[in-house]
């Protein structure tokens, strides 16, 4: 005999409303997702600033790799600044109140 298979119950019988499905992926769901990507790019930022913090210290007085170094650096910083820009939009858009 086959499994019997339940139909799963449909929004209407919780009484949620399809509109404030959006809203809530509007502001909760997306926004969440987004802090978890900046982070994570965040973090990899620091770690390129740290590479080349390394590439300085290593470069042996040579000029042009002591130069590779200083120029990770200043990606990396470039870096942070644009993810913390990202991160203030996303902030903002995520606490306008979108109710109607």
């Amino acid at each position: 005999m086959p499994p019997q298979v339940i139909p799963l119950p449909s929004s209407e019988n919780f009484g949620i409303r399809d509109d404030y499905k959006k809203i809530d992926l509007l502001t909760h769901f997306l926004p969440k997702t987004i802090d978890l990507i900046l982070e994570t790019i965040g973090g990899i930022a620091l770690v390129v600033m740290l590479i080349g913090g390394i590439k300085m210290f290593t470069s042996e007085g040579k000029p042009d790799r002591f130069k590779k170094g200083l120029m990770t650096i200043v990606y990396g910083s470039a870096g942070l600044i644009i993810i913390g820009l990202a991160y203030s939009i996303v902030y903002l858009v995520s606490n306008i109140n979108f109710s109607y």
